[in-house]
């Protein structure tokens, strides 16, 4: 009797081994016929500087094109930043290795200059779609101007307010260091 429950016990074990063993070669053969994956592209190039990979998207600003101001009471535009100019610099996103819409947020900050007359002119970009909120600057790339693989010229023009309050110290600041601003742009993927 005991030969025979071994004999069953034996049956069902080899049953079992041999339905397990099947069900895991569907699973292996299924999995072989489904690797096809279409992966988009995301490498975002700001200023020909490839940012895709970087954790904090924070850089320095410190080349510019000094323009009078309007307000000016300076008899001509110089090359240097002073009261009565405005310090321009452009900023470049290229999107043409990039496959997906995406929304970036840029945002400049002056509090490092230590100086309450010096602020933010405008912020132009080419789209014309940059909008602010705060002190955070908006703008976007639709799947338009990803598929042509345009770019976005960002147009920054950073204003020295020309105030009688205007003194000695805030000249000196002009000759003895250069104008470093920092700007932190974030991006973030669009589902469309």
């Amino acid at each position: 009797m005991k030969k025979i429950w071994v004999s069953i016990v034996l049956i069902f074990l080899a049953i079992f081994i041999f339905e397990i063993a099947k069900t895991y070669s569907y699973y292996i053969d299924e999995y072989d016929n489904k690797v096809d994956y279409n992966i988009a592209s995301w490498k975002v190039v700001v200023n020909d500087k490839d940012i895709t990979s970087e954790e904090d998207k924070e850089f320095i600003i410190d080349n510019y094109n000094y323009i009078k101001s309007d307000n000016s009471t300076l008899s001509k535009a110089n090359d240097k930043f002073a009261p009565g100019m405005i310090a321009e610099f452009t900023i470049t996103i290229d999107s043409a290795k990039v496959d997906v819409a995406f929304d970036y947020y840029l945002n400049i900050d002056l509090s490092v200059l230590e100086n309450n007359n010096i602020k933010i002119a405008y912020v132009n970009n080419s789209f014309g779609n940059i909008e602010k909120n705060d002190n955070i600057y908006h703008g976007f790339f639709d799947k338009q101007s990803i598929e042509n693989n345009e770019k976005d010229l960002i147009t920054v023009g950073i204003e020295w307010l020309d105030t009688k309050n205007s003194n000695d110290h805030e000249f000196s600041q002009v000759y003895e260091g250069k104008l470093s601003i920092p700007v932190n742009l974030s991006l973030k993927q669009k589902m469309e």
